[in-house]
């Protein structure tokens, strides 16, 4: 397993907060499975299968969400939350529980309120993007956004290139080092490998170098006039990178 400094340096540029994914589901074929679908999101993930490699990560970085993945008993995970919330620093991380739903008394667990959120097996991949939403953003997100790394410009086809790292059928996060003000307006062209994409979007928010955590610079873009049928593409590609993702854990 590599450590957690390997985590973080080899996690890509676009990876924001870390999620410790607890998987206890022991000797089954795909562990971890949850992990390509969370990178999906734009979450660097830290895996661990026991109790004690939980407590040995957090103790070199606190998460900003735990997420457990298992198949065990309501009283042992119970005892493992209970645990792993008195690390210094952890008593307020928030805790994702995902279980079979013949497991009832884990819901118990959420109403003591060690839980922020108890997703039921089999895994919806839009319950799982809303319940780590809701746990770690302050606004948190009505599409489901994607890592990508599309080509993109700015401007006419002869304007600055750069990329779409992030990406819903709403809005975009355009990498480049010539950032546009706040509220401008301009034309964006993106292409995927079937489809070239003409839209006009507004610059939301600028990142520059040195703020936020490994995205970069560029501007965060909300798609103001886009064609129906290049929103519902949109829409069918990040359903199919999702889908990928899934296929990839085993889901």
């Amino acid at each position: 397993m590599a450590t957690l400094g390997q985590e973080i340096f080899t996690s890509g540029a676009t990876l924001r907060r870390f999620i410790l994914l607890l998987d206890l589901k022991h000797r089954q074929k795909t562990p971890f499975a949850l992990r390509p679908l969370l990178r999906q999101f734009g979450y660097n993930v830290c895996p661990a299968a026991t109790l004690r490699e939980a407590i040995e990560y957090i103790h070199v970085v606190v998460p900003s969400l735990i997420i457990i993945d298992t198949m065990q008993a309501c009283d042992d995970v119970y005892e493992i939350i209970e645990r792993m919330k008195q690390e210094p620093g952890c008593a307020n991380i928030p805790v994702v529980l995902i279980a079979a739903p013949a497991m009832k008394k884990h819901e118990e667990i959420a109403s003591r309120r060690l839980l922020t959120a108890f997703i039921k097996k089999p895994v919806q991949t839009e319950d799982l993007y809303r319940a780590v939403q809701r746990a770690l953003e302050r606004v948190p997100r009505q599409n489901i956004r994607v890592n990508t790394c599309l080509k993109a410009i700015q401007g006419d086809l002869d304007g600055v290139e750069g990329y779409a790292t992030e990406l819903s059928e709403r809005g975009m996060f355009f990498r480049t080092t010539l950032t546009q003000p706040v509220d401008v307006r301009l034309p964006v062209w993106i292409w995927t490998e079937d489809r070239q994409i003409q839209l006009e979007a507004k610059v939301i928010y600028q990142s520059l170098y040195g703020e936020g955590t490994f995205r970069g610079p560029g501007m965060g873009m909300m798609f103001v006039n886009i064609k129906p049928e290049d929103q519902t593409y949109l829409r069918s590609f990040i359903q199919k990178q999702l889908q990928a993702g899934m296929h990839e854990s085993g889901q």
